[in-house]
């Protein structure tokens, strides 16, 4: 029964006002903090500074441990299954070298160990913060920051050195080819209008400049992403000059791609792509399957893995032999012959380096990840994601700082699902008659027809 002297109506207001009051003051997803936006905002600003400040140490990685120092409070956001699993990878990583180590052929790696650790931290945090803040806005200035200063400094060492290949003054060119391919993907996500395009095709053309046959791998995937976001920015274009500056973008690409095949570095690019079957390519596909080979060369390392790092120990350790990639490579031999020895697959590496649940973990998160970014149609981020594994198939990329960086907007691109409100008793559900209880403005219509 309503109050004396208030009606039915007015008390029942009161009481949805109430419950709605309830509700966001308890499961309602509170908003990131400003803290928390700097974070992840500082994981993608330093996307275009690849610069070695010492070996295995750059600027991006000095972006790295700025995020996670801001992303810090977000730890408050994890529960306990996510700590509980958090620590089963760590732990993972930590006893990866060990089986090496007590066999006395291998050493821990604990720079590559920490790197790893943080990584996995980073991620977990983007994945609870996915659903509090609006990535695509957030990250939109820090993309375009890195896309122009990249672009700018690709144009720099194109205009002052010339030389076949350019790294942006990266470690490794292919580090650089592969950080502009991804950045290319992000412009075009985080920006609305005509001239993302235009950044975004400066910063895929800078790709080109390292004369990768990554980026040529990946290339397919990149032009279908431009021609999606430009057929949904089409439709949305309304008034006469948006719709002709999408006419001019698209009548442009084939300007633009003869002088792309017409220049000295798209010849450069066409020589190493002619290579696919030369050697190099050999050795490549030969240094994945002996890391296969060496998974399942023994019980504990097909568990616990060789470390980060521990592949040339672990063929050691193994006596597998290496006279087929002797023959077509023989640098690698001496590669081989030292401390640290990469794959050339990221996806290997992670299946061998580390014990087989962290890696079942990795599995299950790009599975997970693929699998969300497919139901809510992102479909940029998406073709980024399959881009991002195709290309690192056959490089080692898992252990630089921009490889999670990508991994990271992902996960927020795929995990930005409103938090619905848990069921509650039924003293805290909505009063009869008010909110999903009351017709809705179609329904009333209805009824008012009849």
């Amino acid at each position: 029964m309503a109050e004396p002297g208030v009606c039915a109506k007015d008390q029942s207001g009161r009481q949805w006002a109430s419950y709605h009051r309830r509700v966001m003051q308890t499961d309602a997803p509170r908003p990131a903090s400003r803290r928390e936006v700097r974070g992840l905002q500082a994981s993608v600003l330093f996307l275009g500074a690849g610069f070695p400040i010492v070996t295995g140490f750059s600027v991006g990685n000095v972006g790295q441990a700025i995020s996670l120092f801001l992303l810090l409070p977000a730890m408050r956001r994890l529960s306990q299954k996510d700590v509980l699993t958090l620590v089963v990878v760590v732990l993972g990583i930590c006893v990866s070298p060990l089986l090496l180590t007590a066999r006395g052929t291998g050493s821990p790696n604990w720079l590559q160990i920490a790197f790893f650790c943080l990584a996995a931290l980073h991620v977990a945090l983007a994945i609870r913060l996915a659903p509090h803040v609006d990535a695509r806005s957030a990250l939109r200035t820090p993309i375009n920051l890195a896309a122009i200063f990249l672009a700018g400094t690709a144009t720099f060492q194109y205009v002052t050195e010339p030389i076949p290949y350019y790294d942006f003054y990266y470690q490794d060119k292919s580090h650089a080819a592969v950080t502009a391919y991804g950045l290319a993907f992000l412009v075009m996500w985080a920006n609305n209008g005509v001239s993302r395009f235009a950044l975004a095709g400066a910063v895929y053309a800078a790709s080109l400049l390292t004369a990768s046959r990554l980026v040529a791998l990946g290339a397919p995937l990149f032009l279908l992403a431009a021609l999606l976001e430009y057929r949904r920015t089409r439709r949305l274009a309304m008034d006469p000059g948006r719709i002709y500056l999408h006419h001019l973008v698209l009548w442009s690409l084939p300007v633009v791609l003869v002088y792309v095949a017409r220049s000295a570095i798209s010849k450069t690019l066409g020589a190493r792509l002619q290579s696919f079957q030369d050697d190099s390519l050999a050795a490549h596909i030969e240094l994945i399957r002996l890391a296969f080979e060496l998974k399942l060369a023994d019980v504990g390392i097909l568990f616990f893995g060789v470390g980060p790092g521990g592949f040339a120990s672990g063929l050691r350790d193994q006596g597998i032999s290496l006279f087929f990639l002797g023959s077509r490579d023989p640098g690698a031999i001496q590669a081989l012959r030292g401390d640290f020895a990469p794959i050339h697959s990221a996806n290997a590496s992670v299946l061998v380096e580390f014990p087989l649940w962290v890696a079942l973990a990795f599995m299950v998160l790009w599975l997970g990840v693929l699998r969300r970014l497919w139901r809510q149609r992102e479909w940029n981020i998406l073709l980024m994601c399959l881009g991002l594994l195709l290309v690192t198939t056959f490089y080692s990329s898992h252990n630089e700082f921009f490889y999670w960086a990508f991994l990271s907007v992902a996960c927020l691109a795929a995990y930005h699902v409103p938090v619905e409100p848990k069921d509650r008793k039924s003293k805290d559900r909505p009063p009869v008659g008010t909110g999903s209880d009351q017709p809705r403005p179609r329904q009333q219509a209805s009824l008012r027809s009849r």
